[in-house]
């Protein structure tokens, strides 16, 4: 028996890049207030936004794609 409860340290990082969307700063403050995110966790905010811009699409014809709101919410990034 496998237990891959443990293979993922924190889901909250992955909860505060969704619920952000590149743009919903008032959504990272909200959580911020309610359960604290560590340094570590924060910096990891924009980094896993940023992988999830691209997810599914390993395998996609290339010719066909239209990367533009990608791209544009790669530009976006969290306030200091």
């Amino acid at each position: 028996m496998l237990d891959f409860e443990f293979t993922h340290l924190n889901f909250r990082v992955a909860d505060f890049a969704l619920a952000w969307r590149g743009y919903q700063y008032e959504v990272i403050r909200g959580y911020h207030e309610v359960q604290p995110l560590s340094e570590l966790e924060q910096e990891l905010i924009l980094p896993t936004y940023h992988a999830w811009l691209f997810l599914g699409l390993a395998g996609e014809d290339a010719t066909g794609l239209d990367l533009t709101w990608n791209l544009a919410h790669l530009q976006r990034h969290l306030p200091s």
